[in-house]
C-alpha cells in the first residue's frame, strides 16, 4: 500500500488505490478533497523548489518532546491505545521511511500511516512524499522555538522540508518558529483555533503559509456579528441570577504572554463589539495561564478575585475569547455568580472533553460560536475513514490523535491542485481559483479564500452546554448541543431572534445534537504550574 505503479506508458504514474468519488469526481470520499487527476502523463519539472525533487517531496511535523526541564509541566504523557506514552526526549528526528520499532511513540505511528495514505490516494504528479517528525526539546521558549526552526531547515540531518505542519499547540510562542521557518521558505498548513493569526502574517511570507480555520480578522468578524446581531438587541436570557434586565457585559481574557495571538483576537473583538453598543468599562477579567486544562498545584487566586469583582460589578453576560481554563467557572459558581456565557471557540474549548471539566453550576449557561465542524461516530470521521484505509487494523483509540489529518488533507490538497510544476505560487493559484461557496451539512464547511485571503473555513455553528447530556463519542455526561443541527452560517448570516431562547435544556430534539468532537486535554503537573 502507498506505492505506486507505472502504467503502460512509462511516462504515465498511477498511484496505488487511486479513484475518483461523486460527481463531480473528487480525489477521495472525503468532500473536502480537490477534483479528481486519475492520471498523470508527462514532466513533472523535476526540482521545482526547495525539498522537491523528480521522485520526491519533504514533509515535516514538527511535535513537543518531553524534557525534564519543562516549567508548565507540559511534557508529560500521551494517552493511547497501548496506555501512558512518555513524548520522546527532544530534540529528536525519526525518518518515517525507517523501519518500524515496537517502541514506536503514538505520533510516530500515526505519520507512518499518513504518509502511506496521502501517497496512495492523492496525485503527486510521480513524486512521492516523504515524512519526518521532529520532536522539539525546547519548552516552547521563544528561544527554543527560533532554534527550532533554523535546525530542521538547516540541512545537518534531514533535507530542508517543502512544508511542515504544527501539532506542537499547548506550550506557546509557536509563531516564533513558524516566523523562522517562512523565512526560510518551508510552506505552513495549520487548523488550530488556538493558533490563529492575523491577515499580516499571512500576507507577510505570502504564498507560504496556509491555515484551514480563519485569520483573526475573518474569525473576528464572524463572532462580532454574531454578537452584534442575535444578543446586543436583546434582554438577560440565560443567565443564572435572574433573566429580563439589561445586560452588563463583561470580558474574559488571558494575559498569557505565550499566546499573543489571544491577545490580538480579544483586542479585535473588544473594537468590533463596542462599535455596536456593548459596553464593558472595566469589567475585564484575567487568566495568566491559558490552554491548560487542569493545572496540579496552582492556587487560582485571581479566579476567585474575578468572580468576586464580577458579583461587585453586576455581570450579567460574560464574553470569553479563549484560551482554555477551568478555575473561573469553579469560582464563580463557588460564588454563585452565574451569568451568561458568549464563547468564541478556539478549537480546544470547542471540544466536549476539556469543557467536561469546567463547573457545570456555571458552565450550563455558557453559548459558543464555532468554527469546528460536527463529528458524529469516531467511525463516521473522514480522519477514521482515512486511516482505515491505510491501516484496517489500526487501534481506534490511535486513529484520531494526534488531530494531523485535517492539516495533511489541507497540504496535499494544495500539492495537487499546484500541479506536477509545484511551488508556492502553484498552490495559491489552486487555492485561489476554488469558487465562494455554501455548507451543504454540518460537516462540511464553506470552505475558499477571498483575494489577499490564505485561510479557508468562511463559516460557524451556534451551540449550548449540556451539562447532562452525552455525546456520541463518549460515556461522559456534557456536550455541546448544536443549534439547527449543526447548520453553519457566513457571518452575518444566522437565523434572526433571541437564539437564547431557543435551546431545549429539558429534552435531546433531533434539531439540537451532540457535536461528538472530543479534542484533548492538556494537564500541567510540574512545578510553576
Amino acid at each position: 500500500a502507498g506505492g505506486g505503479m507505472e502504467a503502460e506508458n512509462p511516462e504515465q504514474f498511477v498511484p496505488a488505490g487511486l479513484r475518483c468519488y461523486g460527481n463531480p469526481p473528487r480525489q477521495t470520499e472525503d468532500p473536502l478533497s480537490p477534483p479528481c487527476v486519475s492520471v498523470f502523463t508527462g514532466d513533472n519539472f523535476g526540482e521545482t523548489y526547495q525539498g522537491v525533487t523528480g521522485e520526491e517531496i519533504v514533509i515535516l511535523i514538527y511535535a513537543d518532546g518531553s524534557s525534564p526541564t519543562s516549567a508548565t509541566g507540559t511534557n508529560s504523557y500521551t494517552n493511547t491505545s497501548r496506555g501512558d506514552e512518555m513524548n520522546p526526549v527532544g530534540p529528536a528526528y525519526f525518518d518515517i521511511n525507517d523501519e518500524p520499532k515496537a517502541d514506536d511513540h503514538i505520533v510516530i505511528r500515526g505519520a507512518r500511516v499518513w504518509q502511506t495514505y496521502f501517497n496512495s490516494r492523492y496525485q503527486l504528479y510521480g513524486r512521492r512524499a516523504h515524512f519526518y517528525v521532529f520532536f522539539s526539546g525546547s519548552d516552547g521558549t521563544l528561544e527554543g522555538r527560533r532554534a527550532d526552526a533554523e535546525e530542521v531547515t538547516s540541512g545537518r540531518t534531514i533535507p530542508r522540508p517543502f512544508a511542515y505542519i504544527d501539532i506542537a499547540t499547548f506550550r506557546g510562542n509557536n509563531q516564533a518558529f513558524w516566523d523562522g521557518m517562512a523565512r526560510r521558505g518551508v510552506m505552513f498548513f495549520g487548523s488550530s483555533g488556538l493558533l490563529a493569526m492575523p491577515n499580516s502574517f499571512y500576507t507577510k511570507y505570502s504564498p507560504n503559509v496556509w491555515g484551514f480555520y480563519p485569520d483573526i480578522e475573518h474569525k473576528a468578524d464572524q463572532f462580532v456579528r454574531y454578537v452584534c446581531t442575535n444578543m446586543v438587541p436583546y434582554p438577560v436570557t440565560l443567565s443564572g441570577n435572574g433573566n429580563g434586565g439589561e445586560r452588563v457585559w463583561g470580558l474574559l481574557r488571558t494575559t498569557d504572554a505565550r499566546f499573543p495571538n489571544l491577545r490580538m483576537y480579544t483586542d479585535f473583538v473588544r473594537q468590533g463589539l463596542e462599535s455596536c453598543g456593548v459596553d464593558f468599562g472595566n469589567r475585564e477579567y484575567t487568566y495568566p495561564i491559558a490552554g491548560i486544562t487542569i493545572a496540579a498545584g496552582r492556587v487560582p487566586d485571581y479566579a476567585y478575585e474575578g468572580a468576586a469583582r464580577m458579583r461587585i460589578d453586576g455581570t450579567t453576560t460574560v464574553v470569553w475569547t479563549g484560551g482554555q481554563e477551568t478555575y473561573y467557572s469553579r469560582a464563580m459558581a463557588d460564588a454563585g455568580v452565574l451569568p451568561e456565557w458568549i464563547i468564541s471557540g478556539d478549537s480546544v474549548i470547542d471540544g466536549f472533553f476539556p469543557s467536561q471539566f469546567q463547573d457545570a453550576r456555571s458552565f450550563r449557561y455558557a453559548w459558543l460560536v464555532s468554527n469546528l465542524l460536527k463529528a458524529n461516530r469516531r467511525e463516521d470521521t473522514e480522519a477514521f475513514k482515512a486511516y482505515r484505509d491505510a491501516d484496517p487494523n489500526g487501534p481506534a483509540q490511535d486513529v484520531d490523535f494526534p488531530e494531523m489529518y485535517r492539516d495533511l488533507a489541507q497540504l496535499f490538497q494544495g500539492i495537487q491542485i499546484s500541479g506536477p510544476d509545484l511551488k508556492p505560487s502553484n498552490v495559491s493559484r489552486g487555492f485561489h481559483a476554488i469558487p465562494e461557496n455554501r455548507s451543504a451539512k454540518p460537516e462540511v464547511p464553506a470552505m475558499f479564500f477571498d483575494p489577499g485571503d490564505y485561510t479557508a473555513v468562511k463559516d460557524t455553528h451556534l451551540a449550548w452546554w449540556d451539562p447532562s447530556s452525552r455525546p456520541p463519542t463518549s460515556n461522559q455526561p456534557g456536550c455541546w448541543r448544536m443549534m439547527w443541527g449543526g447548520n453553519r452560517f457566513l457571518a452575518g448570516e444566522a437565523p434572526e431572534g433571541n437564539h437564547f431562547e431557543m435551546r431545549e435544556p429539558a429534552a435531546a430534539p433531533q434539531d439540537q445534537p451532540c457535536n461528538g468532537f472530543a479534542n484533548s486535554v492538556l494537564l500541567a503537573i510540574g512545578p510553576g504550574a
